[in-house]
């Protein structure tokens, strides 16, 4: 893992991103869990989060680990574009089709 020495979460998420586009998975996931875990109310990380370990082979686990932080949104946010994101990639709500 880089060193930043930053406060902020978009710093690891970005960082996290540029690594996972140059197929540098594993640095990638450290970096993008660090984002979340500074702010946890972060949704982008996570279905990157989902993405990579999804490539990695362990599709399952990132499944279960997704599918935990959506049933843990509540209110206006469970209803909001991320959880109806999260519940489509966990396999919990089918595609629609918009005219």
């Amino acid at each position: 893992m880089v060193k930043l020495g930053s406060q902020f979460a978009q710093t690891y998420q970005c960082l996290g991103y540029l690594q996972d586009d140059l197929f540098q998975f594993r640095p990638a996931l450290e970096n993008l869990r660090k984002s979340v875990e500074m702010d946890p109310s972060m949704d982008y990380p996570r279905f990157r989060i989902w993405l990579i370990r999804s490539r990695l082979g362990e599709r399952d686990d990132a499944t279960r680990e997704l599918d935990s932080y959506v049933k843990s949104l509540s209110g206006t946010k469970a209803q909001d574009w991320s959880a109806c994101i999260g519940l489509f990639l966990t396999g919990k709500r089918a595609g629609e089709r918009v005219l």
